[in-house]
């Protein structure tokens, strides 16, 4: 019935979750500890079923039948399958979430509630519910009168000003409807981030029913107060769609080799996709540094650099993208000053950031997150330096 109600009357409505770390008022570095973390239904409508969208919305948040065991197990069970096999499928993502989560509370927030870590809170989350169903079902009340308070409600509307103006009277109904009480979600980060488990930083191995590999190897490139120059992001796309690709997909047979860089919180990661290889590709991004440093870039080449990183930066939104990223941009801080300034940065970068980003990646403290078979995480043991070796974890 719902989903008929959703399907006839809206454009449809979806549940994410937003989590992003907060920009230093001086615009440096953060710690990641200051976080924006939240859940939020996404919807579309003309503006004549505003009523209808909102209405839909409510029942989600309020209605919604939490003592429904078979459902949740159900999904529960649903949710455990997926992510075994995106294990197999995208091991890649779970390296990166996995890196991140050693030097910062925003990673270990992601590792926890998306990461490796996760999958172990479904499989005991979903023991529970099969064999102490009043337990779980008790933690989910907890956690929606928890949530669920007008207080912590953030509404982005997006629309022109005359439908904006015209749904009004539907937001007002919708928000007037809302639980008033509840404790204030924003006094339990002390303690949520306490518990929050710490994550090794050592080289870890997760070996998983694969013939190929997913190996990634990072860390923190920029430490919490320092400045990061637009620069960074012409360097590092450069890096990406050049010697990665080069090296790790065309002469080394991965499908995919790439790397990732957050100017916010300072951290950089190598990542590889159904690679055959571990540690040679290890290796390679090792190589990087070095490649950055000596590689002498034509203008004709930092030129091209700069206009796709520029791309990049300037894509077109629809109007949905527009109003969720000017959303986004609100909660976390960044102005469009931050932005433009941001931009005159790529538009000057030049040979030398490229070599200076090479230096700072020589001195970068790496760790490896791999996943593949116990054969091939086994086979690199054999080959690498001592403080290289993984520590071999099973997973499926």
């Amino acid at each position: 019935a719902l989903s008929r109600r959703i399907g006839s009357r809206t454009g449809g409505v979806t549940t994410s979750t937003l989590t992003g770390v907060r920009i230093p008022s001086d615009d440096t570095v953060a710690t990641g500890d200051d976080l924006v973390h939240r859940l939020f239904l996404r919807g579309k409508a003309v503006a004549g079923r505003a009523d209808d969208l909102f209405g839909v919305v409510h029942d989600v948040l309020t209605s919604c039948r939490l003592d429904n065991k078979k459902r949740i197990v159900e999904m529960l069970k649903e949710s455990k399958a997926r992510m075994e096999s995106s294990l197999v499928s995208a091991g890649h993502a779970y390296a990166a979430t996995r890196l991140s989560a050693s030097h910062s509370t925003a990673g270990r927030l992601l590792e926890q509630t998306g990461g490796v870590e996760y999958l172990a809170v479904v499989k005991d989350l979903l023991e529970t519910a099969e064999s102490d169903w009043p337990t779980v079902q008790a933690r989910l009340e907890a956690l929606r009168r928890q949530l669920l308070t007008k207080a912590s409600v953030v509404v982005n509307l997006s629309g022109d000003a005359a439908t904006l103006e015209a749904v009004d009277p539907a937001l007002d109904k919708f928000l007037s409807g809302l639980p008033e009480d509840g404790e204030d979600a924003a006094s339990l980060l002390p303690s949520w981030k306490s518990d929050l488990p710490v994550v090794p930083s050592g080289n870890e191995g997760f070996f998983i029913p694969t013939q190929v590999n997913y190996v990634g190897r990072g860390g923190r490139l920029y430490a919490p107060g320092e400045k990061v120059s637009g620069s960074t992001s012409v360097v590092s796309r450069w890096l990406r769609n050049g010697y990665l690709w080069d090296t790790v997909r065309v002469i080394g047979g991965a499908y995919g080799g790439f790397c990732r860089f957050s100017p916010l919180t300072g951290s950089f990661s190598y990542l590889s996709y159904r690679d055959p290889n571990l540690a040679k590709t290890i290796e390679t991004y090792d190589g990087a540094s070095q490649f950055l440093q000596n590689h002498d870039l034509s203008s004709e080449a930092l030129s091209q650099a700069i206009i796709g990183t520029v791309g990049d930066l300037d894509s077109p939104l629809s109007p949905d993208q527009k109003g969720w990223e000017a959303m986004r941009r609100h909660l976390v801080g960044e102005t469009a000053e931050q932005r433009q300034q941001w931009r005159q940065e790529v538009l000057s970068t030049t040979a030398k950031d490229f070599k200076d980003f090479g230096e700072r990646l020589d001195q970068m403290e790496a760790h490896s997150v791999v996943f593949g078979s116990k054969k091939a995480i086994e086979d690199a043991n054999a080959e690498l330096p001592e403080k290289e070796k993984f520590d071999l974890k099973g997973l499926l």
